[in-house]
C-alpha cells in the first residue's frame, strides 16, 4: 500500500516538474540563456532578474505588511525561487564559457 502512495506521490510531482520545466518563463529564458547564441547574454540577463525578482519579492512583502493578504507570501516564495535560479545561471556560465572554449580547442 505504501509503494502504491509513494508512486503517485512521484508521478504527480513528475508531472508538475515537467509542466513547470516546459512552460514556466523563468525556466524557458534559463534553457535559452544556456544555448550556444544565449550564453553571451548570460550574465547581464540573469543580473537584473536577480535584482528584478528581488524588488518583486521586497513590494509584495511590504503589500503584506501593510495589510493585504498573507496569501501573497506565496508570490514572495516564487521570487525568491527565480532570484535563486538566476543566481545560480550568473555563477556558473564562466564554467560553462571554459568548456566551451576547451571544447573548441579540441574540435581544432
Amino acid at each position: 500500500m505504501l509503494t502504491i502512495l509513494f508512486l503517485l506521490i512521484w508521478r504527480t510531482v513528475a508531472t508538475i516538474h515537467g509542466y513547470v520545466k516546459a512552460y514556466a518563463p523563468s525556466n524557458i529564458a534559463i534553457a535559452f540563456l544556456r544555448t550556444r547564441r544565449g550564453i553571451r547574454w548570460a550574465i547581464p540577463v540573469a543580473l537584473l532578474a536577480v535584482l528584478a525578482y528581488l524588488l518583486l519579492a521586497w513590494l509584495v512583502t511590504v503589500l503584506v505588511d501593510r495589510g493585504a493578504t498573507e496569501w501573497l507570501y506565496l508570490l514572495t516564495f516564487i521570487a525568491y525561487a527565480g532570484a535563486c535560479k538566476f543566481a545560480a545561471l550568473a555563477v556558473f556560465t564562466p564554467l560553462r564559457w571554459v568548456a566551451v572554449a576547451i571544447a573548441g580547442r579540441a574540435d581544432r
